[in-house]
């Protein structure tokens, strides 16, 4: 497994996720770990008070804490 943590921070847009440096955008696809896979994702954001985020996958859309999952972009950015 090779992934890595959203972190919160700020562009010019204000305040939203980053994965890798990058700003994640709603409806960006995301893979996450889930213990012995990766799922494929679409990122909403959550309560941001709460640092949740949306995944939406073919398992059913989820309420995530981002501090504890680990993710990686679908395809090379």
């Amino acid at each position: 497994m090779s992934g890595n943590y959203i972190q919160l921070g700020s562009d010019s847009g204000g305040w939203r996720d980053f994965l890798d440096g990058k700003p994640i955008h709603c409806g960006d696809q995301l893979q996450l770990w889930s213990g012995d896979r990766w799922i494929y994702t679409r990122y909403e954001m959550g309560d941001r008070r709460l640092r949740e985020v949306v995944l939406c996958s073919v398992e059913g859309d989820r309420w995530l804490d981002r501090d504890t999952m680990q993710f990686h972009w679908t395809s090379p950015e």
